[in-house]
């Protein structure tokens, strides 16, 4: 494959793409019990029995979704917990607002089964060597999660610049948060590589960024966020990250 030489950063997702993310539902019930005993502890009543309240969470998870993809926005964690989750209980939004970060983390740390992608900690070693400077773009709603896991798997030390969406308020694949990251490395779009594992915002948000290089690396939730018919197409299928290096 043809090298990129004038390439001067390059930027990864993290759920999908740094790390191997996976979910089921005996999964997500069991994690809203959670949920359910840290509101207790803070002396919160929802009032519902814990599968009721589990049904909350999931559906206003799905209803979020929903808004956020078709807008391309993303909210603050207190207002997702008090204007969507909570809105219709007669819960205290202060109250709310002051555990909406540890409850969100909870939600992405919970919810779902993370855990860092096969030769991460090598791949950015040698991109490190080649004097690229490395960033994280992430679709997030809560701002814990995404440092948490970078620290937990001892890789934060190589990533100069991490956006995420809940701080910026755009969400991928909006092009603007991508040239905001661009921006923030002292670079030229063009001289970026982005890697993602989805087509629908990673590929496509960073083609129409102009970024210099777009690539797929697949993952569980591959098949679930793109159809399959985007006409943006990826400059190259990754089989594993060991592949980049091919590249750079």
């Amino acid at each position: 494959m043809e090298k990129f030489d004038s390439m001067e950063a390059i930027f990864f997702d993290m759920g999908g793409t740094l790390e191997e993310v996976y979910y089921d539902e005996k999964m997500r019930l069991s994690a809203s019990g959670t949920l359910f005993r840290l509101l207790q502890q803070n002396n919160l009543d929802p009032g519902l029995s814990k599968k009721d309240f589990h049904q909350l969470i999931t559906s206003s998870l799905d209803r979020y979704q929903i808004w956020k993809t078709k807008n391309n926005l993303e909210i603050r964690a207190a207002d997702f917990w008090n204007k969507y989750v909570f809105k219709d209980l007669n819960l205290s939004e202060q109250k709310i607002t002051q555990i909406a970060e540890l409850l969100t983390f909870f939600v992405e740390t919970l919810f779902f089964r993370r855990r860092m992608r096969k030769g991460v900690p090598q791949v950015l070693k040698a991109i490190k060597q080649k004097g690229l400077k490395i960033g994280c773009i992430s679709n997030i709603l809560g701002i814990i999660q995404v440092p948490y896991c970078l620290q937990k798997y001892g890789i934060i030390s190589y990533f100069e610049i991490i956006v995420l969406s809940c701080i910026y308020g755009q969400r991928k694949p909006n092009p603007s948060i991508f040239e905001y990251t661009a921006k923030l490395a002292g670079v030229e779009p063009a001289q970026c590589i982005y890697v993602g594992d989805t087509v629908s915002r990673d590929i496509i948000g960073s083609k129409q960024a102009k970024y210099g290089l777009s690539l797929l690396i697949p993952s569980f939730l591959t098949k679930r966020d793109d159809t399959g018919n985007e006409m943006i197409k990826p400059d190259a299928i990754l089989q594993d990250l060991e592949d980049l290096l091919e590249i750079i």
